[in-house]
């Protein structure tokens, strides 16, 4: 198995340990000279309605005041996703610099491909960006799926009060 999709799985843990919180089932994981350096999964339900709490933001933020809080060591490091980025973390994960981003999942039509959505500007600075194949891209877009309605439900229905 190549890194990559080792790294993957290791997102998709993150995932399904955010799913059973009762959030989107999302994770993401940071790696440094093939080493994971941090780790988290959606939490914008658990953390009570926090609609920024998405998994790659939280692993940038566990990197706060830790050994690798440091600008030039980002340019060194890969972000791995169960899936494609939103606008508002691909924005983190650019100003941030890292060298590179890996997603599981685009491609179901329940998803976006956020991807294509990058405004020209930030393309011009984006990481280089690679999404997995196969059955592991497939696990990352069930995942996804498994709990999307019912997180939907609940946080729209809670933004509308």
């Amino acid at each position: 198995m190549e890194n990559n999709d080792a790294y993957i799985l290791e997102a998709l843990k993150e995932a399904e340990k955010a799913a059973e919180r009762g959030n989107y089932g999302i994770g993401a994981v940071v790696v440094l000279e093939d080493k994971i350096i941090s780790r988290a999964g959606n939490e914008v339900i658990s953390r009570g309605i926090v609609p920024w709490a998405h998994a790659e933001f939280l692993a940038l933020d566990n990197l706060k005041g830790s050994e690798f809080d440091d600008m030039f060591q980002y340019k060194s490091m890969a972000l791995y996703s169960t899936l494609a980025p939103c606008p508002m973390c691909w924005g983190r994960m650019i100003v941030s610099g890292l060298r590179e981003v890996v997603y599981g999942a685009d491609d179901d039509p329940a998803t976006q491909d956020y991807g294509k959505s990058i405004p020209e500007i930030f393309r011009e600075h984006a990481p280089s960006i690679r999404r997995i194949e196969g059955d592991i891209g497939q696990r990352c877009v069930e995942i996804f799926l498994a709990t999307k309605d019912d997180v939907d439900k609940y946080f729209f229905r809670q933004n509308e009060d």
